[in-house]
């Protein structure tokens, strides 16, 4: 199964910069340090954005979770990176 939705799937900017890669916050520090070690960078969060989203695009459905926010699903596969 694929992503619902995925064609119009998005990722508030403030998301990428402010959590994803930015070392200064407490919960987004490890994931930004990850990130920057495939080449990712806070200066250019557009890069990360399509990465994302073109995994979510292409990647099957691993698990479909109903937690009390909604629907969590997970998708594991590559990730395309700067670095290759």
């Amino acid at each position: 199964m694929r992503l619902p939705n995925a064609e119009i799937a998005f990722i508030l900017n403030v998301k990428l910069t402010g959590y994803l890669l930015s070392v200064a916050h407490p919960r987004g520090r490890g994931k930004s340090l990850f990130f920057a070690s495939f080449g990712f960078s806070p200066f250019a969060p557009q890069v990360l954005e399509q990465a994302l989203l073109q995994h979510a695009r292409e990647t099957e459905v691993l698990r479909k979770i109903e937690t009390p926010h909604g629907v969590k699903y997970e998708l594991e596969g590559p990730l395309r990176a700067p670095n290759g």
